[in-house]
């Protein structure tokens, strides 16, 4: 129990860690192209919430509550 329990708490560590960095570039290369600030913003919650989806499905999985996570 205790190694899904540290398996679900790595998901959630490196999974914010990645999608951090993958908005920063994200934002940081809009902003030099010149795109609404809108749309940035936009763009960047949008990553942010779907990576969010994605970091609580694969911790719930690796706590084994796989229907949870497929729902």
């Amino acid at each position: 129990m205790v190694g899904h329990f540290l398996g679900a708490l790595a998901i959630i560590v490196i999974g914010q860690f990645v999608i951090r960095a993958l908005t920063r570039t994200m934002r940081m290369t809009a902003i030099r192209t010149r795109a609404k600030p809108a749309l940035v913003d936009l763009s960047v919650a949008a990553v942010q919430g779907i990576g969010l989806l994605v970091i609580l499905s694969g911790s719930l999985q690796a706590l084994g509550l796989d229907q949870i996570a497929l729902a």
